[in-house]
């Protein structure tokens, strides 16, 4: 395996070689076979668009052409904002051959979470689409340094339209940047592991270290199709829809829909196009157990993967009887490749993390750097002694006191518990702090309830996510009135609202509970733990 190849020249390497993704990877898998398949594309409507590795060559120096031309540099910043559409992958790929680092987004994030995110670091250019730059528009008060503002399907006096610009630039993109594995390529922001998103940078080396996620975890091969539920602005593309997948030569599915999953409309599309390889978190998979899986064909299916929250054993079990397959979990974060996972040639066990992958040393430890026996439950965490892990990002930007807390005693704390077992199986206990995912999608209390602040009945609330059985967890806010307010449904419904229309869709609390007060320290912070420990009692009776 590739894999194995790579840990053994970054053990022996001295220093950093020479490596660009985009160069390196899908021109050269182009250059090497002009009609071998890199992407099959299908919108809702069903239209359907094919891509070799070589359409990605000849279409990405084409938008690399133009970026340059617009004054695009080494290290300069360009932020995605896009659908599940083939000119995210075209863009980053551009991107990638300028030397310059990209920034995906989220096309559900509204101006207020653009706002905040431009804050944080200097932005050179933008790319959207025409739906969406509305977006931009609304935030551009706080948008005046940004240099580029780049839609596709239409432009105006702000906007250029790159579509039409890229139809007339030349295929021949020369003197690609000379980047190293220690170069920047990605950068995330994340809610990471407590409060408003941070910035979490990732090198060259990252797109090595994503042959584990490709080889081990989704156990492709240059022959696999594999179709992962993502977006586009998620850490997860790079493992299920993009790096992992090119870096192992491999097909990708891309289905660009606008609204919710349709169990129906996945086993469909796996029926039709043949996929090989499934990747989705564990609310998908209760989707599909819901239908009537034995009325599809998707004998074609070889492995299916899960990660982003807990799989249910129960579930696990449903699929496999529907099915005749497994669900390979599989653990790590924005700030990694896959960590622990659920590898060939080793036990299965249903429910599990998986054991660590190989190259890095994953444990159960304590706050003091000691590692923990079997059955105690602890934090996991990365060993650092040694080369860096590779795929791990090197902290934070601009966060000096929260890379103290990840960073200490000789390991990177992932901020989840979890335990081990006596076959060194890691098993997911709970997050050590609170942020929480749904759905899929994760979401930071404190970004919900900065929303809530902004609402005129709101004098103060804590948000925590409660369990619920299909999404894992859903936004509960607890809302203490400003004097003048009264509890009411007409005004449960109103801030409702107010938090959709002013942050991303998915954030919204489902549920609101008016309370009097809320738990707070001598020094006057919240106790969310508090909030969270009365919904437990009250939930369990």
């Amino acid at each position: 395996m590739k894999y194995y190849d790579f840990l053994e020249k970054y053990r022996r390497a001295s220093s950093a070689w020479p490596f660009n993704f985009a160069v390196d990877v899908v021109d050269a898998e182009g250059k090497a076979d002009p009609q071998k398949l890199a992407m099959i594309w299908l919108n809702e409507h069903g239209e359907e668009k094919r891509f070799t590795y070589a359409d990605f060559t000849r279409e990405s120096n084409k938008a690399a052409n133009v970026l340059r031309d617009l004054g695009v540099q080494r290290e300069d910043i360009v932020v995605l904002m896009m659908t599940r559409r083939p000119e995210w992958w075209i863009c980053a790929l551009a991107v990638m051959k300028l030397g310059a680092i990209v920034i995906p987004v989220s096309s559900k994030l509204t101006p207020y979470d653009i706002r905040y995110r431009s804050g944080m670091t200097p932005i050179k250019a933008i790319i959207t689409e025409d739906s969406l730059k509305g977006v931009f528009d609304e935030a551009s008060d706080d948008l005046t340094y940004v240099h580029l503002f780049l839609s596709y399907d239409g432009g105006n006096e702000k906007w250029r339209n790159m579509g039409e610009l890229c139809a007339s630039a030349s295929e021949d993109f020369k003197d690609p940047a000379d980047t190293t594995i220690l170069s920047p390529m990605i950068m995330y922001f994340t809610s990471g592991t407590s409060g408003l998103p941070k910035m979490v940078r990732h090198n060259y080396l990252y797109a090595w270290a994503h042959l584990a996620t490709s080889e081990l975890w989704h156990r492709e091969t240059p022959e696999s199709l594999q179709w992962t539920i993502t977006d586009t602005g998620w850490g997860k593309l790079c493992w299920g829809a993009f790096i992992a997948q090119w870096m192992a030569g491999s097909c990708i599915f891309v289905y660009e829909y606008k609204g919710h999953f349709d169990g129906k409309d996945i086993l469909r599309n796996i029926e039709k196009y043949h996929i090989t390889n499934f990747c989705a978190p564990p609310t998908v998979y209760r989707l599909l157990i819901a239908e009537d899986v034995k009325k599809y064909d998707i004998s074609s299916l070889k492995v299916c993967t899960a990660a982003g929250e807990a799989l249910s054993i129960p579930d696990a079990l449903k699929w496999k009887e529907l099915s005749g397959l497994d669900i390979y979990e599989g653990y790590g974060q924005t700030e990694s490749t896959i960590l622990l996972g659920n590898l060939p040639g080793e036990q299965h066990k249903i429910g599990s993390l998986g054991r660590a992958i190989p190259g890095l040393d994953v444990d159960i430890v304590d706050e003091e750097g000691n590692r923990l026996g079997p059955d105690k439950e602890g934090n996991i965490a990365v060993c650092m002694e040694g080369k860096w892990p590779p795929g791990l990002f090197h902290g934070y930007l601009n966060e000096e006191e929260m890379n103290k807390e990840v960073f200490h005693h000789g390991w990177y704390y992932t901020r989840d518990l979890g335990i081990k077992d006596k076959d060194g199986f890691i098993w997911f206990v709970s997050r050590s702090d609170d942020v929480f995912k749904s759905s899929g999608y994760r979401i930071s209390p404190a970004e919900v309830e900065k929303a809530l602040q902004q609402h005129e009945a709101v004098a103060d609330s804590i948000v925590i996510g409660v369990p619920h059985k299909m999404r894992g967890f859903v936004v509960k806010a607890f809302v203490q009135l400003r004097p003048g307010f009264e509890p009411s449904f007409l005004l449960e419904k109103d801030i409702q609202s107010f938090v959709r229309k002013n942050t991303a869709p998915y954030m919204y609390p489902r549920i609101v509970e008016f309370v009097d007060d809320l738990p707070k320290t001598t020094n006057g912070k919240k106790c969310r733990w508090k909030m969270v420990e009365i919904e437990n009692k009250k939930n369990n009776g």
